[in-house]
C-alpha cells in the first residue's frame, strides 16, 4: 500500500515512522522546511519507539512529487486542513482513501469539501507525541487508533486500512460503526484539559489536582456533552469521567495546546472549545465556560509578539 502522511510533525511523524518500519511505501509531507531537510539528511528520530533510531522514510514539502497514493493520513493542524488538502489533492485518485486522525470537529467536513465524501473516512488517535526539533520527535504515549466509515458500514477498505495500522504496531485498532461519536468523545477529553493546561502552564495531571481547575474542567465538559446530546450525538458514557481518565492516563504530558502556546504558535482552540461555543449558539445552549476559555486563549495568541 502506498501511503502519504499529510502533516508529519509530532503525531504524523509517529504514524509515518511506524508505517515505514513495517515495510510500507510511505512518504511524509510537511511544509516545515527545516524539518523536511533534517529528515532528508538524517532520517526522522523518534524517541520513545527505539531510542536513537532514525527512520529514513521519504519526505517532501511538495505533494506533486508523490503522485497518487492508496491512503492519505491527515494530521495537520485543524486550521490548515482545507489549505493542506487542497494543495495535496494530487495525491487522490479514484481509489484513494483519506482519513482524518486530527483533533477537534469539522475536519471530516473540510476534507469532504475538497475531495468528496466517497474518499473520506473518520478516525481518532490517542497516541501522544511532541516535536523536539527539526527531524526529531518524542512519542510519549502508546494507545489506540479508531477509524470508521461515515455511514457506519464495515467495508473492505476500512478492514484493509485497519490491518495496515495493526501491522505497523499502531494497535489496538478499533473499527467503529459510529465514528462521529468517537470524534466527539475524544473532543470531551481535549476540552477537559487542553485550554486549561495552556492557560495555567500545568501538565495534564495537574488539571484535576487543583480544585479550581478540576471544577472548570467539569463545567466545560458538561457544556460540551449538553451540546452533543442536542445534536443527536450519542453520549452513552460519563463524559466528565471519560475526560478525567484521559488526564490520568497522560498525567505527565504537556497538552498540545500548552505546547503551542509555549512556542507562540496558533492553537486549535477554535475547533475544540470554540466549536462548542458555535454549536451551542446555533442550538440555543449556553456555553459560558467554553466561551471564557476560548476568549482567553484568543487573547494569549494576540499577545504573542508583545514581548
Amino acid at each position: 500500500m502506498k501511503i502519504a502522511v499529510l502533516g508529519s510533525g509530532a503525531m504524523g511523524g509517529v504514524y509515518g515512522a511506524k508505517l515505514f518500519d513495517a515495510g510500507f511505501d510511505v512518504t511524509l509531507i510537511d511544509i516545515w522546511k527545516d524539518h523536511v531537510a533534517a529528515i532528508k539528511e538524517k532520517g526522522l528520530k523518534v524517541d520513545g519507539l527505539e531510542e536513537g533510531k532514525c527512520f529514513k522514510a521519504k519526505v517532501t514539502d511538495n505533494p506533486a512529487e508523490v503522485g497518487v497514493v492508496d491512503l492519505v493520513i491527515v494530521l495537520v493542524k485543524a486550521y490548515d486542513t482545507t489549505t493542506a488538502m487542497t494543495a495535496a489533492k494530487c495525491l487522490v485518485g479514484p481509489d484513494t482513501t483519506v482519513v482524518s486522525l486530527q483533533n477537534g470537529i469539522g475536519n471530516v467536513e473540510q476534507l469532504i469539501n475538497v475531495v468528496g465524501a466517497e474518499h473520506v473516512i473518520g478516525g481518532v488517535t490517542s497516541h501522544g507525541s511532541y516535536v523536539v526539533g527539526p527531524g526529531h520527535i518524542c512519542h510519549t504515549g502508546h494507545s489506540y487508533t479508531s477509524i470508521g466509515e461515515l455511514n457506519g458500514q464495515t467495508t473492505d477498505r476500512i478492514k484493509k486500512i485497519g490491518e495496515v495500522l495493526e501491522k505497523a504496531g499502531l494497535a489496538p485498532v478499533v473499527i467503529s460503526n459510529d465514528v462521529n461519536k468517537l470524534i466527539w468523545k475524544k473532543l470531551m477529553g481535549n476540552i477537559s484539559l487542553n485550554a486549561i493546561s495552556a492557560l495555567c502552564d500545568i501538565r495534564n495531571g495537574q488539571v484535576i489536582e487543583f480544585p479550581e481547575t478540576r471544577e472548570i474542567s467539569r463545567l466545560a465538559v458538561e457544556e460540551a456533552a449538553a451540546v452533543a446530546r442536542a445534536k443527536g450525538i450519542s453520549v452513552d458514557y460519563d463524559p466528565v469521567e471519560t475526560g478525567w481518565q484521559v488526564i490520568r492516563d497522560t498525567a505527565p504530558n504537556r497538552s498540545s495546546m500548552l505546547q503551542d502556546v509555549s512556542v507562540k504558535r496558533k492553537t486549535e482552540v477554535d475547533v475544540i472549545n470554540g466549536a462548542i461555543v458555535r454549536e451551542g449558539k446555533a442550538l440555543g445552549i449556553p456555553t459560558p465556560v467554553n466561551q471564557t476559555l476560548t476568549s482567553l486563549i484568543s487573547v494569549v495568541q494576540q499577545t504573542y509578539n508583545n514581548g
